[in-house]
């Protein structure tokens, strides 16, 4: 699909003017939504913000006006201070910036920084990154970017100036592993969802089934973790995708589809010392080497949910089944999920989620009511995950709109929502 698109309350238009307009149909794209606190009885509406519309996909690089530029991947979408939108622009290895009609690169130069280099810090323009998959913006404009098959966080700074930097923040370049430290003597496994908390901290989830936490000063500590996955690094682990962090301090979690490894013998260094694999445990129960007790996750139970940690480590499952792919609004685990992926709160307490083998974007209140907002036509029962007639790249209201696989959300201070979809 390779684009970004936009979806807006249909009665909103007038007032947000950045959700309304347009159109456009076959194309991968970035979605805006203008949402709740307006009653959710009103008509939604959706249109391609930036990219080609081609049922050819009609992936590039192109840069210039949002009619003809073009994208290869999108999959992590963010709104900045000044509310420019960021996108992860996957295959294009590259970090990319919507404002003002146009679209530009803010950093990257399309070739895979684990192909060329280990040397893949510098100015914007010469920087390189791996098909960094989501990131973050905080309140001073600085982009955080969770560099995946770089292994790496990344940091931008100055981003649109002559002064815009690219650095690593943690992680060591193009080796995979799990190990707590500092900047470069930590390591991570295909770090894939990020977010922020207002004191400037980074949070990421990654393959080996973890979340991490970085301080600003590149301090890489693990939050949460599963220990049959930590043993299974190398081979084919499960992974969480989206996190994102309430105004209370609770993460939520998004895990797509996972597994507990089988015949796990060994555990690497500095991973989990006593697991009970117990999904309420809290957290002083746990000890880890060298590193502060941790929450531990049930990968066994936590499949195509949305989980819950709070600040004391409690975990729990906050929406979802937890059985295989399926599509149901309700509350709790009375809903279902197929691939959850990509997660942003909105302005009005609610978590907005890209559901993305179920090509819809869903809603979850703070008590746990998911409706579905946009995408999978009302009325389609899913019982497989992905059902082709109720995908594709096609703008509209929601009862004939489609997406094919979003798999980023953002959301704006006036609550807009973004959505990238590949």
């Amino acid at each position: 699909m390779n684009g970004i698109t936009k979806l807006a309350i249909a009665a909103a238009c007038g007032l947000a003017l950045s959700a309304c307009g347009g159109g456009g149909d076959d194309s991968p794209m970035v979605t805006s939504h203008s949402n709740p606190p307006i009653p959710a009885t009103l008509s939604y509406v959706v249109s391609t913000l930036a990219g080609s519309a081609s049922v050819n996909y009609h992936s590039g690089s192109a840069d210039g006006p949002v009619a003809s530029a073009t994208f290869n991947f999108p999959e992590g979408v963010a709104v900045g201070p000044d509310g420019s939108v960021y996108v992860a622009d996957t295959y294009n290895n590259k970090i990319r910036k919507i404002a003002n009609g146009m679209v530009s690169t803010v950093a990257g130069t399309g070739s895979l920084g684990n192909e060329v280099s280990t040397n893949i810090d510098g100015p914007c323009g010469s920087a390189l990154f791996s098909e960094p998959i989501s990131l973050a913006v905080d309140q001073n404009g600085t982009i955080y970017v969770a560099d995946t098959m770089d292994q790496v966080i990344r940091k931008i700074t100055n981003p649109g100036t002559a002064a815009c930097t690219v650095s690593t923040l943690a992680g060591t370049t193009n080796v995979m592993g799990y190990v707590d430290g500092t900047g470069s003597a930590a390591q991570f496994s295909d770090p894939t969802g990020l977010t922020l908390d207002a004191a400037g901290n980074v949070y990421v989830t990654s393959d080996n089934y973890t979340i991490r936490k970085i301080t600003p000063a590149g301090v890489v500590t693990t939050i949460a973790s599963d220990q049959a996955a930590l043993a299974n690094i190398y081979g084919s682990p499960p992974h969480l995708w989206g996190i994102a962090m309430d105004g209370s301090g609770n993460l939520y979690v998004s895990d797509p589809a996972s597994t507990v490894p089988t015949n796990v013998t060994s555990v690497p260094p500095s991973s989990v010392v006593t697991v009970t694999n117990d999904s309420t445990l809290t957290a002083a129960a746990l000890t880890v080497s060298s590193t502060p007790p941790i929450a531990a996750l049930n990968t066994s139970t936590n499949t195509n949910n949305i989980i819950k940690i709070t600040p004391s480590g409690v975990v729990s499952t906050w929406a979802g089944s937890g059985t295989a792919c399926g599509f149901a609004d309700g509350v709790g685990a009375s809903a279902a999920f197929c691939v959850p992926s990509g997660m942003a709160f909105g302005p009005d307490g609610a978590l907005y989620v890209a559901d993305a083998s179920n090509g819809a974007i869903r809603r979850i209140t703070p008590n746990a009511q998911v409706t579905t907002i946009a995408g999978t036509v009302a009325g389609a029962t899913v019982t497989s995950g992905w059902t082709p007639s109720l995908v594709g790249w096609k703008d509209g209201p929601i009862s004939q709109a489609l997406f094919f696989q979003p798999t980023g959300v953002a959301v704006d201070a006036n609550g807009v929502i973004y959505v990238a979809d590949m």
